[in-house]
């Protein structure tokens, strides 16, 4: 069983003997903006080993972080803006793959 960091400040003082808490760090994990300091209950009739968690940082990828802005593309998103508030206009679709270049 693993714990965050809030739910170990309401259980610290109520562990029954012979349980602990273990420090698994600081992790990211999927939809945090910030990494959660997690913690594994230890206990001599749970298990204790596990595979390592499937954090972000244990699974490879190229993917930001977090989302982020049209960086550069201020003309492109005013058109967008312009195009999607006339009467005429009720779909917008935007192709292409992240990085793929100019959208013009």
């Amino acid at each position: 069983m693993f714990l965050s960091d809030a739910a170990r400040s309401i259980v610290r003082g109520q562990l029954s003997e012979g349980t602990a808490l273990l420090d698994l760090q600081a992790q990211r994990l999927k939809d945090l903006l910030e990494p959660e300091h997690i913690w594994q209950l230890v206990h001599p009739d749970l298990p204790r080993d596990f595979p390592p968690l499937a954090t972000l940082d244990v699974r490879k990828h190229n993917l930001p972080l977090q989302p982020t802005p049209f960086i550069g593309r201020e003309r492109e998103v005013d058109a967008m803006v312009q195009a999607l508030q006339r009467g005429d206009v009720r779909l917008w679709t935007l192709m292409g793959s992240g990085g793929g270049g100019d959208c013009s």
